[in-house]
């Protein structure tokens, strides 16, 4: 395959880069580890937007071609949004380990236990950005309902 058949996602989540590799079929996903790099990112941005194209201005800038970039999160509405943007660090300290996906949903399902209003939205901004002036975002949401305890298999972070 030529780099014209591939993108670069932001990302060293596997989990993540086989859910966007549904998306593009045609093209072959990589991770910066594909390419011998070394990325992280600290998300401080204040909206999904910001941690998104953060993602992918900071990758973009230690490959120089094109990127594909998300930021995401789980919004409950009678938790003034939270987690929200910080859904991936939800109920983690600063300096000490972050929650593992099993012990953020714990968390938030002890957060929300007596709640009736259980609605929820997952949100999602994802960023292709094609040159350093040049890109795309989108942003949409999905409504849903906070389920009470896990179920499922699938997926990984608030997924089940």
């Amino acid at each position: 395959m030529d780099a014209g058949s591939e993108l670069v996602a932001a990302t060293n989540n596997k989990h993540k880069i086989r859910e966007l590799a549904r998306l593009f079929p045609d093209r072959r996903l990589l991770a910066p580890a594909d390419l011998g790099v070394s990325f992280d990112y600290e998300e401080e941005g204040t909206s999904y937007l910001d941690n998104a194209l953060g993602k992918a201005r900071k990758l973009y800038g230690l490959i120089r071609r094109p990127v594909l970039a998300d930021d995401s999160g789980l919004e409950v509405a009678a938790l003034g949004g939270e987690p929200g943007i910080f859904s991936s660090r939800y109920g983690s300290i600063v300096g000490q380990a972050r929650l593992t996906d099993r012990e953020r949903c714990t968390l938030l399902l002890a957060r929300t236990e007596q709640l009736e209003d259980r609605r929820c939205f997952f949100v999602c901004c994802m960023v292709a950005l094609f040159d350093e002036k040049r890109f795309v975002a989108a942003q949409e949401t999905f409504p849903g309902v906070l389920a009470r305890e896990p179920r499922g298999t699938g997926g990984f972070g608030y997924d089940p």
